[in-house]
């Protein structure tokens, strides 16, 4: 229609945007409304995901400790009595006029049975049955005096292989009962814990030979 004749007498109009701009302008305005609107707390997730990743740490940090001790635990000799064969045999005190003896013999690695009895003019004044034996790993000393009820001490972890402590602390007296070996014989006491003010009996004893026992 014409148009050619008014090319030359019309400014150029202005470039009109393209419909792709539109949207670009359009995608950057939402997210500029939807930046301003998120709450304070929007890098919430973020920070769940990091914790989430440090208690996977710690957990796999445990377990790993876990199975150390339990590889330690497994690797380390089951307890047998065994260990107390510097106990067996028969051991004789004098005590004034009173005389007593002890003994023990061991049966197999998990228990050792012993016997005590002290005699005074004659005539048997106390007497214990006594063993020792692997309860739940671990060494356990029992004892029976005068036909009384059993009581049961728990062996004490320490330094000295040729010392023995059993304890039960619930125990009214003895809290304790301890053997140690000497160059001529075996120490033995009784005491009521730790504290050195406690009560304390102590049994120094000799070995004999086991067809010598007192009468």
């Amino acid at each position: 229609m014409g148009t050619k004749g008014h090319s030359g007498s019309q400014s150029p109009s202005p470039p009109v945007p393209s419909a792709k701009v539109d949207r670009v302008a359009f995608v950057q305005d939402r997210q500029l409304s939807a930046a301003i609107s998120f709450p304070a707390n929007a890098t919430w997730p973020r920070r769940r995901h990091t914790a989430g990743l440090l208690r996977g740490e710690k957990d796999m940090t445990a377990a790993a400790l876990a199975w150390m001790i339990l590889i330690g635990q497994l690797s380390q000799p089951a307890p047998g009595v065994k260990a107390l064969d510097w106990m067996t045999g028969c051991w004789t005190t004098r005590r004034g006029e009173a005389s007593s003896w002890e003994s023990w013999t061991r049966a197999s690695d998990e228990v050792m049975f012993g016997v005590s009895y002290t005699l005074r003019a004659g005539k048997v004044t106390e007497f214990e049955f006594l063993r020792v034996e692997v309860r739940q790993g671990r060494l356990v000393y029992l004892a029976q005096p005068n036909g009384n009820p059993v009581t049961a001490f728990e062996l004490v972890p320490g330094g000295n292989p040729r010392e023995a402590i059993f304890a039960n602390p619930a125990h009214d007296f003895p809290k304790r009962v301890a053997y140690r070996a000497t160059p001529d014989g075996l120490f033995a006491w009784i005491d009521g814990g730790e504290a050195a003010s406690v009560r304390r009996i102590e049994f120094p004893m000799t070995r004999v030979s086991c067809d010598s026992a007192p009468r």
